[in-house]
């Protein structure tokens, strides 16, 4: 016989009951690598030009410029910019993204909760060093304990009495949630347009290890997700370029792995394959996107 567990956390508990749903989920995954060099060096002369101005707004980094950019292409094709309400398909009115926070980390003081989540709106109106702004003091919150979504704060008092509670409260919201109108109502206090996670991050500095992409199915059962974009560590790579004369020459750049997971009754793979065009042409001239911001 297993011996006992110990009691799960409140993400245990959260994870079990959200994803013990029936298999058949219509979600299709894409993976592809985008190349990252005038990215980098954009955001190098952002943070150079911020350092000698004394700005204190901190640095930008990939995934503020991955941010702003999901932003535009969301406000651009806003097919993909909607949810799934009963069986009815809404357009969003806003362009707004959840990410996740490591509360493992030695900078949070509640590592017994695991993780959190953030959501920025408007996003399609930020550039990245906005971006960089209004999402550090909200992971700085969450990483004090201090969760600014009120949904999250009344399931984590149900999840601190047992996992029994919690269970309980989600399967009331659930119900809630599978009517159209109690959906709509739901979506207001959990705004997402797509969700941004930085699976790679742990593997960064991990020698012999190389991050490849990420299969997930994001669950239903609560809110409809229409898409999630996962990030992988920025790596060096071999790459096959064009010269002037249209011969090919290899050369070594830096590239960022990224899944795009999509729900097909939203958008086919025609479609998905212009977002990630479209994603890819804002992120290779970083200039013409954002200037000098």
């Amino acid at each position: 016989m297993p011996s006992t567990s110990p009691k799960p956390s409140v993400v245990r508990s959260f994870m079990l009951w959200l994803f013990d749903v029936p298999h058949g989920e219509p979600y299709v995954m894409t993976t592809v690598d985008i190349r990252w060099d005038r990215a980098l060096a954009w955001m190098e002369a952002r943070n150079t030009e911020a350092a000698a101005g004394g700005q204190g707004a901190g640095r930008i980094t990939t995934q503020h410029v991955f941010t702003s950019a999901v932003g535009r292409v969301f406000r651009e094709f806003p097919v993909i910019n909607a949810r799934i309400f009963g069986n009815e398909i809404r357009t969003l009115p806003t362009v707004d993204i959840v990410m996740p926070v490591n509360l493992l980390g030695d900078n949070s003081t509640v590592k017994s909760r695991e993780l959190s989540m953030v959501s920025l709106r408007d996003v399609d109106r930020m550039n990245p060093r906005e971006v960089a702004a209004n999402l550090r003091p909200q992971v700085a919150q969450e990483r004090e304990g201090k969760t600014g979504n009120t949904f999250v704060r009344t399931m984590l008092k149900f999840g601190t009495q047992s996992p029994r509670a919690l269970r309980f409260a989600l399967d009331h919201v659930a119900t809630i949630a599978h009517d159209p109108h109690g959906a709509a109502l739901l979506a207001k206090s959990l705004p997402m347009s797509t969700l941004i996670t930085n699976v790679g991050a742990a593997l960064t500095e991990t020698p012999g290890l190389r991050f490849r992409a990420v299969a997930f199915s994001p669950p239903s059962k609560l809110i409809h997700v229409g898409s999630v974009f996962g990030l992988g560590p920025l790596e060096r790579a071999a790459l096959v370029e064009k010269t002037a004369a249209g011969d090919e020459k290899i050369v070594i750049g830096t590239v960022l792995p990224v899944a795009f997971i999509f729900d097909h009754r939203l958008v086919d793979g025609v479609m998905g394959g212009r977002i990630l065009a479209r994603l890819n042409e804002l992120l290779q001239d970083p200039d013409q996107t954002w200037g000098a911001c």
